[in-house]
């Protein structure tokens, strides 16, 4: 195995043979994680040797005949410098040793051994790095000398790639950049800092390619040659022809997302909560214990979710034998009833078991939202789509608002992520509607035909159109700072999940959020426990 893969490989191998001897010790750091760490100063030293070898081995490829021409571009690089300087790396690492590892392993206690990981993988790491940078002189000459083996190669291979570079970005330049300016006059200076990685990339390669030039020409006619610039410039050259078409698709993106328009509305939410009940029964009449586990998966309702969480009961219900039948103790009330659980299914008759009891093995709870996204005036619906429960969270008083919207005319790293009633944010834009003067005088926004829906949208249906004093104040304070509920007659919220308009709305009503009793946030001591266990079931089954 190469020491790249090793690199890689270390901290799982380490991470694994940690968790293993924890497992195994008792008191104490674990063996084979101190075993690892007295070997640290056998690696330094191994290390050490490595450098001197590969120091040993980089003087004697240098005195080589052949490499005289290519001997000032390496010279002048001072690669013999990396060899103490790697050097250094491991004295510096001997001393995090004797410092930071070496008093917690002398402390020898269990709870360290995170701390003592940390500094081995920290070690182990520094050692790896020391070895391959002492690598670097020989690879770096062997590289300059394979150039000048093949530097009619080299040359004629980076002319394509500096021409091609070149053409894309002009290509760029003369069509979609001009373009862009004249359909968007507005973002002219957005739209040139986009576009100046591609230029940048133009001139550094245009530049590369003329010292490369330059080079190539004093080899041919035998003058003094820095192989070095030709080396370097031609692996510029190679990496600008590969990402100057990956800059071109960005900057393409940026601007066909100028004339796309979206928004996302939080049409509903959910939270799911379900329970895995378990139950053990056994036969009391046999001198033998025979038990055999039932498991029960059930959606469970809000309040249902909330007495497992905030209870501590660890058998729920018992069955226990009464002449020929089974009699139930209920420890929970009413919510087992709320479970559904027939307590007799699936029960092991041939084994003639007559006692049990059931507990709460493990719990957890899914979000869900859905939302209705509006992009050019068409509107569509999604599926219910899983979210984290940080997100949850963070969007639970954004119901029925715009949480994301991305203007015409403005580019993706520009879209508002601060909730607004929908089409707020597109109000006052002339590419969506126009401002109109009222019987009284006063103005009103009027959308233009496709975009006329964001007036009967959600849970806003009955708010009328937006009003320039209420849009100027969103515009001014709001927009882009801070999500806008609006303000009713009386200070309350008007939108969002617990404003007025909303509450009010059939929307609301029909919504899964409202008729799962969602309105109300969870508990703080529900909150935050997205997925529980119990910790197994009842300590005794009545043997």
């Amino acid at each position: 195995m190469n020491i790249v893969k090793m690199k890689k490989l270390l901290p799982y191998f380490l991470t694994a043979f940690l968790f293993i001897s924890i497992l195994a010790g008792c008191g104490g750091l674990p063996s084979d994680l101190k075993k690892a760490c007295k070997k640290i100063p056998q690696r330094i030293e191994t290390g050490e040797k490595l450098i001197d070898k590969n120091h040993a081995a980089y003087k004697d490829f240098i005195k080589k005949d052949e490499l005289k021409k290519i001997k000032p571009a390496f010279t002048k690089e001072i690669l013999t410098g990396v060899f103490k300087e790697a050097h250094e790396d491991l004295g510096r690492v001997e001393a995090i040793y004797t410092t930071n590892l070496k008093p917690l392993l002398d402390a020898n206690k269990e709870e360290l051994a995170v701390k003592v990981l940390a500094e081995l993988k920290k070690i182990n790491t520094a050692i790896l790095d020391a070895e391959n940078k002492s690598k670097y002189p020989l690879k770096r000459v062997k590289h300059l000398n394979n150039v000048l083996l093949q530097i009619d190669s080299v040359h004629k291979e980076s002319l394509p790639k500096s021409d091609n570079i070149d053409r894309t970005v002009k290509e760029l330049e003369t069509d979609l950049l001009i373009r862009a300016k004249e359909n968007f006059p507005e973002k002219a200076d957005k739209i040139d800092t986009k576009f100046t990685p591609l230029v940048l990339m133009a001139r550094q390669s245009k530049n590369a390619q003329k010292a490369l030039d330059s080079e190539y020409i004093n080899h041919k006619n035998n003058n003094k040659t820095d192989y070095s610039i030709i080396a370097d410039s031609a692996a510029l050259l190679d990496n600008n022809y590969r990402q100057v078409q990956i800059l071109k698709k960005e900057f393409s993106n940026n601007i066909d997302s100028l004339s796309k328009s979206y928004t996302k509305i939080l049409k509903d939410m959910k939270p799911i909560h379900s329970v895995v009940v378990k139950r053990e029964s056994w036969n009391n009449s046999q001198d033998f214990y025979n038990p055999k586990i039932a498991i029960f998966a059930r959606e469970i309702s809000p309040e249902v979710f909330e007495f497992i969480e905030t209870n501590t009961i660890e058998t729920i219900v018992e069955l226990y034998p009464s002449w020929n039948n089974l009699k139930m103790k209920n420890h929970i009330g009413n919510i087992w009833k709320k479970l559904e659980i027939n307590p007799v299914d699936n029960w092991p008759r041939q084994q003639r078991h007559d006692s049990a009891s059931f507990w709460f093995d493990n719990w957890s709870t899914k979000y869900f939202h859905q939302y209705t996204i509006v992009e050019d005036g068409e509107k569509h619906d999604t599926d219910w789509e899983v979210v984290s429960e940080g997100i949850y969270e963070n969007n639970f008083e954004y119901l029925g608002m715009a949480i994301l919207t991305k203007p015409f005319g403005m580019f993706e790293d520009e879209a508002d992520t601060n909730a607004a009633p929908p089409g707020m944010a597109f109000v006052g834009n002339p590419e969506y509607g126009k401002w109109e003067k009222n019987s009284s005088g006063g103005s009103f926004w009027s959308w233009y035909g496709k975009y006329a829906l964001f007036s009967n949208l959600l849970f806003y249906s009955t708010m009328g159109p937006v009003r320039y004093s209420n849009w100027n104040g969103y515009n001014r304070n709001y927009r882009g700072r801070q999500p806008y509920f609006g303000k009713t007659a009386q200070g309350s919220a008007k939108y969002g999940t617990s404003g007025a308009y909303t509450k009010n709305s059939s929307a609301f009503r029909s919504s899964s959020f409202a008729r799962m009793g969602g309105s109300k946030r969870p508990a703080p001591s529900v909150r935050g426990a997205a997925s529980s266990v119990r910790g197994g079931g009842p300590k005794a089954k009545g043997k």
